[in-house]
């Protein structure tokens, strides 16, 4: 049985979790994004060895990791489930707009949703902070070039949290030395220039752990970005899931002299649902540089009827 522990990352910045354009702020951050700053954070602090057993472990499934989910006070969220959920028909009609802007769901009222009988009359989308669009300039030649940055701030109260699961592996122990780092390196885009900072709170809900440790029920719920080993293809036949590119720039000063751009890599999205559990996999998505560049795939799953 793995051991599962939730992180809240208590923001102090603004942060940058834009998945395209510099000009967009998304909310949430993609299990892949916080593996890769686990593993610079890793490599500076600690040196290439303890990177090596550390990628080594997970790929083995001696950790894994959630994406960060926003939660609010003592309330926590989970990604609205591909699932198609049957609502009393009078009900779903007038409330079919507040269906549409669910992103997130409450985990207490996450089984009452899954049932249909989610109190809609009386359901807020909830709000965990506000987008920015702030203007900065890059120098060149002397000249000044403005451009538009999306930022996130999230509320006093607000912030997001993951999820990791281990096994007491060597792998979780280099990691609980590095989270406090990663927090003063920051998190996201634009880190340079002071984003993305955050505090790192051990957090406690025992109704998530004991929705994780469920091992009853027809449909897995992925909680991360993630994709299957190509001998694990069949579990995308009854799947319902969401393909989300991935791709960004390699931001190894050692990998190359100039920018390279990731091989291009599609993963499912959070939320997608499957008939069966999958293992993923850890990928190299490197352009033949001096090292290889990792792209985290392994899922944790939510077992639910």
């Amino acid at each position: 049985m793995m051991n599962y522990n939730i992180w809240k990352l208590s923001f102090n910045t603004g942060v940058h979790l834009g998945e395209g354009r510099l000009s967009d702020s998304g909310s949430s951050i993609s299990a892949d994004t916080l593996f890769s700053a686990f593993c610079k954070e890793i490599l500076s602090s600690m040196g290439e060895e303890k990177l090596r057993v550390f990628v080594e472990e997970v790929k083995e499934g001696k950790l894994k990791f959630t994406d960060c989910f926003p939660y609010k006070g003592n309330s926590y969220f989970l990604p609205k489930p591909l699932l198609a959920v049957r609502f009393p028909e009078e009900n779903f009609m007038k409330n079919r707009k507040i269906l549409k802007k669910m992103q997130y769901i409450e985990v207490k009222e996450y089984a009452s949703y899954l049932e249909g009988v989610i109190d809609l009359d009386r359901y807020e989308v909830p709000t965990f902070g506000k987008s920015e669009l702030k203007v900065s300039n890059s120098i060149e030649k002397g000249e000044a070039t403005p451009y538009h940055i999306g930022v996130f701030h999230f509320y006093k109260d607000s912030g997001l949290y993951f999820i990791s699961a281990d096994d007491n592996s060597i792998a979780f122990e280099i990691f609980m030395e590095v989270l406090e780092g990663i927090g003063l390196t920051g998190i996201g885009g634009k880190r340079s220039s002071g984003l993305g900072k955050f505090d790192i709170i051990p957090g406690n809900n025992d109704l998530l752990i004991e929705k994780l440790k469920n091992s009853t029920g027809s449909n897995f719920i992925s909680l991360t970005t993630s994709f299957p080993q190509e001998k694990e293809a069949e579990v995308l036949k009854e799947a319902k899931y969401i393909l989300k590119r991935r791709g960004g720039f390699i931001s190894s000063e050692e990998y190359s002299e100039s920018p390279v751009r990731k091989k291009e890599f599609y993963s499912l999205a959070a939320g997608s649902v499957f008939k069966r559990e999958f293992e993923g996999d850890v990928f190299d998505v490197s352009r033949g540089g001096s090292h290889p560049v990792y792209r985290y795939g392994k899922p944790i799953f939510m077992e639910v009827e």
